[in-house]
């Protein structure tokens, strides 16, 4: 890591004062650990060129770190050449170190096999194959890319013998993968298979293609619940009308051993009609999985975690952990802003931790009192205070959305019913 990761890097034995009073609850760790990934992957970036349109072009392995023994030093890798333009790169590969524990992912041969750099020292994985718009992969015709996150690409594609479309989810190459990362990706494939819901899209392959991971999941024409919200304030009713389907969406993953860990705005896709599809499980919990992480570790958006959840406890993972969720989720659904502010993560963790939410009255005074309930309950800062399942926060919801229905429909008539002459 160069100086201004060091630095970095030391920074983090001195937590800031504000996080003082959670060094005993493991929180700093939590917080480090993923700091440290992130300048971890930023090194790597700046040690391997992208070739744009052809992956990564491979640099020579750097010499061994002065905590590793002599023979332990790893042999400097030729790099790939890119071809001209319309060509595709032929990347060289050569036989890793003796002392170097096994890359996962690293298979494949010919045009679309992967290539590893520098960065297998530190066990990450390099692929340098991915789809692109207009060519073919495995048994997809990739038409565009539809868009990009920190762990994946989504492209429009055609699954050619079925001539269905799907939403082809991969691993870009234009990330340094982790093992973490390339297990997250596995478990999202995994965990969404096992469900079928009308409100959780559907998974109907995955697997991976020249060493390129992918997840072909069903295509929902839509936006996602968090571009909603920026647009303006949603109608409570119509908020709980969304946040209704996204819960029986959840109940029905809790049923079968699958937490999300995840619920947030930007993970619930929204139709124009307003039906409801719940995304991206790579954070999703299995109850019979033992290997999911261990304590000290915080994955997910803080805003929207339980504080059980920051407190990074393997064993207090459970459906609580997403009702919270959803009731957050709510209340910026209804108020149009999240129910803890804060400068930065650190601020909202302590928020979340030793504070109550935000009174959404002084957000929005005219938010009816039932939806406000409803939210309070499913924010409880006890587990045991919050809903017992997602299925009653549902029916909850249900009830509450047409019950405004009702009282509408009551207004209206009462507003057109003749005037009684004196």
């Amino acid at each position: 890591v160069d100086e201004r990761g060091a630095g970095a890097r030391a920074s983090l034995a001195s937590p800031p004062p504000l996080l003082a009073d959670l060094t005993g609850r493991g929180l700093i760790s939590a917080v480090a650990a993923d700091a440290a990934a992130s300048l971890r992957r930023e090194a790597m970036e700046r040690r391997a060129a992208v070739a744009p349109g052809r992956g990564l072009t491979a640099t020579p392995a750097p010499t061994a770190a002065p905590m590793r023994t002599p023979a332990a030093t790893p042999t400097p890798r030729p790099t790939s050449t890119p071809t001209p333009a319309m060509a595709s790169p032929t990347p060289t590969r050569s036989p890793a170190p003796a002392a170097r524990a096994p890359v996962v992912g690293v298979t494949g041969t010919g045009a679309g096999s992967t290539t590893t750099t520098a960065a297998a020292d530190a066990g990450v994985v390099v692929t340098a194959a991915e789809p692109a718009p207009g060519r073919r992969f495995g048994d997809y015709q990739v038409q565009r890319e539809l868009g990009r996150g920190a762990m994946g690409i989504v492209y429009l594609a055609t699954h050619v013998p079925s001539n269905r479309e799907v939403a082809l989810k991969v691993m870009p190459s234009s990330l340094l993968l982790s093992e973490t990362d390339l297990a997250r990706f596995e478990r999202e494939a995994r965990a969404a298979a096992l469900l079928s819901h009308r409100s959780i899209v559907p998974v109907y392959d995955s697997g991976a293609v020249d060493g390129v991971r992918y997840i072909a999941m069903g295509v929902v024409n839509g936006e996602t619940l968090r571009a909603v919200i920026d647009r303006g304030r949603i109608a409570p009713d119509r908020a709980a009308r969304l946040v209704f389907k996204a819960a029986e969406g959840v109940w029905h993953a809790h049923q079968r051993g699958v937490i999300h860990r995840d619920i947030k705005p930007a993970n619930i896709m929204v139709t124009r009609d307003d039906e409801v599809f719940i995304v991206d499980f790579g954070l999703a919990f299995e109850k019979e999985d033992a290997t999911l992480t261990t304590t000290g570790s915080l994955v997910g958006t803080p805003m929207y975690m339980a504080p059980e959840r920051l407190l990074g406890s393997r064993a207090q993972v459970g459906p609580g952990c997403d009702i919270y969720s959803l009731g957050a989720t709510l209340f910026e659904t209804v108020s149009g802003q999240p129910p803890f502010d804060g400068d930065d993560n650190y601020d909202i963790i302590r928020r979340i931790l030793y504070e109550r939410p935000r009174d959404i009255r002084a957000i929005y005074p005219g938010v009816p009192p039932r939806i406000v309930g409803i939210i309070e309950k499913a924010m409880a800062r006890e587990v045991a205070e919050r809903y017992p399942t997602a299925y009653e926060m549902a029916q909850d919801l249900q009830r509450f959305a047409l019950q405004m229905k009702i009282d509408r429909l009551d207004t209206l008539r009462a507003s057109r019913a003749p005037k009684k002459r004196r």
